[in-house]
This record gives structure tokens, sequence and C-alpha cells, in this order.
């Protein structure tokens, strides 16, 4: 346990200190970092000696700063591993060295091995008792693995005893099969949001968003009814003094591309342009009478109104939309950390005033996107 690794405010709480005082114990104790996913952890182990050493805690520590003069805030969060790097062999997936693993790449990872494993295919998993095993069994990971994949082995034995929290969960996964399920999801999570300190306007967006998206999954996944299903995994963390919050979303279907260009209209459109065509507000694979098309569209401007960011992977295709303060809002081609059929979303909400955009003001970034990157 002493070599378990400490974000900077889990550090912090351990040693009841406020962030100010720890980084000044961080200096004075030249406290050994563990760069994870280009973020700092510490272990447990370094921070209890300081904590039973003799340290004075209580030392003046400078101020922090007034919020108005708080650098703007930059993420990077999104998991820092491919699926293809975590499975060493066809079919074994190596669980054990995971640096950072985050609502999106738990995701992509659950829906890759779901899709390898659901027709019987035997999937073997390697664990132990590193944090990032321990975090996936917390978040009923191996549970939702287990559903699909009847043919699975795994050292049940290795986490059997561990009682691990972590306490940036907001929401294990959950899978939603129905519409209008993931409603009770969504006020679960508003409540959660609420109680960490988030405004109520985040919760809000998250909401709809969670609506939207859950929407899309289920009615264009392009399975039987009783094989829809699409995860939903939240997570909190705070940087620079703004809380934020990441949301994973993933189904199994067809994916977005796929689902756009089976409508006469879109069938000629390239793999990529379709996918980002497809945020664009009345493009639908439901014809044009059913007035479809908008809701891709409202996480565009949710984003957009939130200075915050998102990516979205579909089977082989993955962009990221960055519309975080100076910094250029534009749309730029990744590499998708899976290429397991389906879609798959990582969305960044950061805490702060939203200034609502029209509808026409994010048909104009994407169209404006699409040409600029010639698809």
């Amino acid at each position: 346990m002493d070599n378990e690794l400490l974000s900077i405010q889990q550090a912090a709480a351990l040693l009841k200190v406020s962030r100010p005082t720890f980084n000044k114990i961080r200096k004075d104790q030249n406290l050994p970092e563990i760069i994870v996913g280009k973020r700092p952890r510490f272990k447990k182990g370094d921070l209890l000696r300081i904590l039973h050493g003799g340290y004075d805690l209580n030392s003046e520590a400078p101020a922090a700063p007034p919020t108005a003069t708080l650098p703007k805030t930059r993420f990077e969060v999104f998991s820092d591993k491919t699926v293809r790097s975590i499975e060493i062999k066809p079919n074994v997936f190596d669980l054990r060295n995971i640096e950072l693993l985050d609502p999106y790449g738990v995701l992509s990872l659950l829906t890759t091995i779901i899709a390898k494993g659901r027709d019987g295919t035997k999937i073997k998993l390697l664990v132990d008792d590193a944090i990032a095993c321990k975090y996936l069994h917390s978040i009923n990971f191996f549970d939702e693995v287990g559903r699909f994949c009847k043919n699975l082995e795994w050292d049940r034995s290795a986490l059997a005893t561990v009682n691990y929290i972590n306490p940036e969960t907001l929401l294990p996964i959950v899978p939603i099969r129905m519409k209008g399920s993931e409603r009770p999801v969504a006020e679960k999570l508003n409540v959660l949001l609420k109680q960490q300190g988030f405004s109520t306007a985040v919760g809000q967006y998250i909401s709809w968003i969670l609506g939207e998206l859950a929407d899309n999954a289920l009615t264009h996944s392009s399975q039987l009814q009783g094989d829809r299903i699409c995860y939903v995994l939240a997570t909190r963390f705070v940087s620079d003094s703004s809380n934020c919050v990441i949301v994973g979303i993933a189904d199994t279907g067809i994916g977005i591309q796929n689902s756009l260009k089976s409508q006469s209209e879109h069938k000629k459109l390239t793999d990529e342009r379709a996918l980002v065509e497809a945020f664009r507000p009345n493009v639908s694979s439901w014809a044009k009478e059913y007035g479809r098309g908008k809701g891709l569209t409202d996480v565009v401007k949710i984003a957009k109104g939130n200075n915050a960011y998102f990516i979205v992977a579909s089977n082989d295709l993955a962009f990221l939309m960055d519309f975080r303060e100076n910094n250029n809002p534009h749309i730029e081609k990744r590499i998708p950390i899976s290429t397991a059929p389906g879609t798959r979303y990582g969305l960044v909400l950061i805490d702060n005033t939203f200034k609502p955009i029209p509808r026409s003001e994010a048909d104009t970034f994407l169209r404006n996107e699409i040409k600029r990157l010639g698809l």
C-alpha cells in the first residue's frame, strides 16, 4: 500500500493541509514525483513518512493567488495508451502497467474487449493489485466485461480483498439499455456534482448531453433492441483551482459514419467527412421530414460555450474538437485508442461561466473546419 500513487489533491487531503501548503512541503522536502500521464503523483509511503516524521505541517505557506489572476487552465487528460499496446497477444490484455485511464479510455477498453469476446472467444485479462487494476475493479469494469464475455479468464484472487475507492470517481460504469433510462443517471450525477461544489449549470448541461448522446447511441446502433447498450462513466479532477468533470460515453453499434451513410443523401461522403458532418444541424441518418439531427450539434454548442473540449471516436476514426481559451477553436484528427465497432466520447467540462452559442455559430465552425481539413 505504501506504493499507492496519489494525486496532488489526494496527497494534500492525506496530510490535512491546503494545496498551497502541500506545494511548499513538496519543495521543502524535495518530495519525489512520479509523472503519470503528464501529471505528478506521489507515493503514499513518502507522504506517511512526512506525516509522522516531525515536519511542521502548519508552517506558513504562501497565500494562494486570487482567482482572477489564475492562469488559464489547459488540459490534456485523455488516455495515453491505445488498446493495441495493452493487447500483448491476440485476446490477451495486460492491465497491470496502465499509467492513465480516464473515462474515455476505460470505455474504449471495455467495448473493445466486449466486441472481441461476445461471440464466445476466450478473453484473458492479466491483473494484479496495481492502481489501475484496483480502479477498474472499483468501477465495475470486470463485472461489465463478464456480462458479455462468457469465456473470460482473469485472476479474481488478485483483487478479492481490495477495498479501493477512487475519490475522484463520480459515477462508476453505468449501462443504459433503453431511451429515457439515462435520466435518473443524469439526475444522480447532477446531485453528486453539486455535492462536489460544481455550479448548477454544469450539471444541467451534462444532463442534456447524456440525453442526446444516449439517444443517438440507442437509435443508430443498427442492432436488435435487446442488444443495444451504451455506457456512462464520470470522473472529476481539479486543475488550477478549476473543478472539471470528464464524462465518457460509449456504445457497441455500427459507428456514426456508417449510420449517416445509410441515408442515400450522404452515402457518397468519405468516412472522415461523414463523422464530422454528423455534428452539423439537420444532418441525420433519418429522412428530412423527421426533423432530426440537432443533438450532436448541441454537444458542440455546449463545449464551445464552455471553452471546453471533447474527443469523438467512431470505429477506426477519431477527432478532437477543441474550444479551450487562448487556443484557436479547431478540429484535429487523432489516433483512436480503439478501433472497435461503435462510438466513444470523452467530454471535459470546466466549472466556469457558460456562454451559450446558437446552432448557426456551431454550424459555421463545423463547415469552416471541414473545409480547412479538406474532408
